[in-house]
């Protein structure tokens, strides 16, 4: 009965510190700062083209599915060195920080972002290029490190500064544009894929992330919820690949303009009038 009580008592130890390091890893203190995506800096010299743009919210296909396990007990399972905690797919909204990146870019008259395709196609009509696409993956994982040892061994570990947890995302869609009236003919498109990961400990590798965001979501929450502080675009990541769009999106507008004869857009805005 004693040895009962005791391991008990162990695992209840083991459960607290573990809490006190979830506290910690979200972060108990003050609000930080929302983590928005900032647009690259313009660049844009000359005037912008004479275009209205509408950018359209990615089509999700991403797989949907993943799995969570948050017995926190399940962690002290000797003769495991790790266990993969969580895997979340989320409809992380890129559009929304493609449509900032074209807008603060300066190439363009008009950059607008629609949610959908509530208008439907003759509404999108006003606008000479539509840029839209499919999301791919958006996928979250945070794997535990246990290191094969009973309770309270593995929690001492994480005390003296081993790794006590590894996150990462991996996100994959592609991009398209096209003109309103011709949207089976694309005129561009643009793969972007970036991964992320990162090794913490109880009480270090807690900077910026998205990681008290995403636990948030796992946990069944609204992503308009007040513990999301993320529109879940990292600048850090998402800068260069969009600097690369843009300019991308800019030489094909180009080059369809010029083997167009060089005047494709305006053509379409005022056909040619018939004598009677």
């Amino acid at each position: 009965m004693n040895a009962n009580i005791s391991i008990h008592m162990q695992r209840r130890l083991a459960g607290l510190i573990f809490v006190l390091g979830l506290a910690l890893i979200t972060g108990c203190g003050g609000v930080p700062p929302k983590r928005v995506y900032q647009p690259n800096p313009s660049g844009q010299a000359g005037k912008p083209m004479p275009l209205k743009v509408a950018v359209i919210e990615l089509e999700d296909r991403s797989p949907g599915n993943g799995f969570t396990n948050w017995n926190l007990f399940e962690v002290f399972t000797p003769g495991y060195f790790y266990r993969t905690q969580f895997q979340k797919y989320n409809q992380t909204l890129f559009g929304t920080c493609l449509a900032a990146e074209l807008e603060q870019s300066h190439l363009f008259e008009v950059v607008d972002y629609h949610p959908d395709w509530e208008k439907g196609a003759h509404g999108f009509r006003s606008y000479d290029i539509i840029v839209t696409g499919r999301l791919h993956q958006d996928k979250f994982e945070r794997t535990e490190y246990t290191y094969g040892l009973l309770d309270p061994l593995g929690v001492a570990l994480w005390l003296v500064g081993f790794p006590i947890e590894g996150t990462s995302r991996e996100a994959m869609f592609e991009l398209t544009a096209f003109k309103p009236h011709q949207p089976d003919r694309p005129i561009w498109t643009h793969p972007i894929k970036f991964h992320d990961s990162k090794i913490s400990g109880m009480f270090w590798g807690h900077g910026a992330s998205d990681l008290g965001s995403i636990r948030w979501l796992v946990n069944g929450h609204a992503i308009s919820g007040t513990h999301v502080d993320t529109d879940f675009c990292p600048t850090e990541l998402l800068q260069p690949h969009f600097l690369a769009m843009r300019n991308s999106f800019a030489e094909a507008l180009k080059r369809n303009t010029a083997e167009q004869g060089g005047s494709a857009f305006a053509q379409e805005k005022t056909p040619e009038r018939t004598t009677p």
